[in-house]
């Protein structure tokens, strides 16, 4: 859709072609932002991992205490992926409603089968959703400064 719109753009007179490069502008910070939040980067600088790695199943939302690039902290505040528990609830729901609903009323499983399989999905994914989910939030909260991340990288 927005690649139409970009060409749709392009052809209009030249005031539309600098809305044609914010448009491109937003789609790449997106698309940084996107592999940020799923790549669990420190959201301030996108340098370090916020999480430990390799994964280990017995801690499996340990986390840095800070960036150490930027000394950004990964909790700011006790209690501060309270947030993140309805990212993940909503991240379920509108992924496993609308599979339920297709299993159920395309295909013609039984409610049974329907939940035994997304039940089974959804444990294979669980930790993936919650550090997904922890790293939206922060990422909200958290904003990015490509200024900083410019400058420590050179040094680094």
């Amino acid at each position: 859709m927005k690649t139409l719109l970009f060409f749709y753009t392009i052809q209009k007179e030249d005031d539309n072609q600098i809305r044609f490069v914010f448009l491109l502008l937003e789609y790449l910070i997106m698309a940084g932002l996107m592999k940020s939040v799923n790549s669990y980067l420190c959201p301030k600088c996108r340098l370090s991992h916020m999480f430990v790695e390799p994964f280990d199943f017995k801690k499996p939302l340990e986390m840095e205490d800070h960036c150490p690039f930027c000394e950004q902290k990964f909790e700011p505040e006790p209690g501060f992926y309270f947030g993140a528990m309805f990212v993940s609830y909503g991240f379920a729901c509108l992924t496993f409603l609308p599979l339920a609903l297709l299993l159920v009323f395309y295909f013609g499983w039984s409610v049974n089968g329907m939940m035994l399989f997304l039940m089974t999905l959804y444990g294979i994914l669980f930790f993936k959703i919650l550090r997904i989910s922890r790293s939206i939030w922060i990422h909200f909260i958290v904003k990015y400064d490509a200024d900083l991340s410019k400058k420590l990288s050179t040094n680094s």
